[in-house]
């Protein structure tokens, strides 16, 4: 959303203000007491705002097969400025020591596919399904209170990216559960 045209590859124009500029342009010349009597009586000029598509924006859950390691945050953060958008969608930035086993994510998946779901605001049902190991990525933000089962058994979730959830998976079909767990959560769990 902008005040003023963008011009990128990647952006895609969804509103054109072109009349609500004309509008505004007629406000423009009116006094300030006619403003007011405008938005009293429920006209006030409309806003002509820019709206665009960003057409490179990553999935809200997907799989990678490579992983990049990282010791420091500082390194991966300088590597994430560098990447481009398909390297970042077949490459899982994470740090050292997060994964398990990092010599399981050697390679690009051929095939995969996620759905995902929010039941509630706290829970997230994932359904995956790759060719081979794979790390799944959720652009929701990491939190250390996330929890996450993979076929009802608990597993770690770690950053990806510096910033998004992310967990290790075997080749196959998989129900993923992600829920909220904050330390003054209460009630029964799962």
């Amino acid at each position: 959303i902008s005040h003023w045209p963008i011009e990128h590859p990647d952006l895609q124009l969804v509103n054109d203000p072109s009349k609500e500029l004309v509008v505004r342009k007629q406000w423009e010349q009116y006094s300030e007491w006619q403003m007011v009597l405008g938005v009293l009586k429920g006209s006030p000029p409309p806003h002509a705002l820019y709206i665009y598509e960003n057409k490179s924006v990553m999935p809200r859950a997907f799989l990678v097969g490579n992983i990049s390691q990282f010791t420091t945050s500082d390194s991966l953060l300088k590597a994430l400025g560098s990447q481009s958008a398909p390297q970042l969608r077949s490459t899982a930035l994470v740090q050292t020591g997060d994964i398990r086993n990092p010599k399981e994510f050697p390679s690009p998946l051929q095939e995969s596919d996620v759905t995902i779901s929010y039941p509630r605001p706290d829970r997230a049902v994932i359904h995956s399904w790759s060719d081979a190991a794979a790390i799944l990525v959720l652009t929701d933000n990491y939190n250390k209170y996330w929890r996450a089962w993979v076929d009802g058994v608990e597993t770690d979730i770690f950053p990806v990216y510096h910033l998004f959830r992310g967990l290790e998976l075997t080749k196959g079909r998989h129900e993923i559960v992600m829920e909220y767990w904050p330390p003054y959560r209460i009630g029964k769990k799962r």
